[in-house]
């Protein structure tokens, strides 16, 4: 099953979701640089999709 299917009609709640997922993935680069596309995997993406 997708994000998508699984967060259908709660779109909000997918994207407040994927910012915590970035969160935690940001942290784990703790003293090296992130990569720059780093927010696009993470929620870039999905605003994309629920705002076309």
């Amino acid at each position: 099953m997708s994000l998508i299917e699984d967060f259908r009609g709660r779109r909000s709640t997918l994207i407040v979701f994927l910012h915590s997922t970035f969160y935690e993935a940001l942290d784990s680069y703790a003293g090296r640089e992130a990569p720059a596309d780093l927010y696009g995997r993470f929620v870039m993406w999905a605003v994309r999709m629920v705002n076309p």
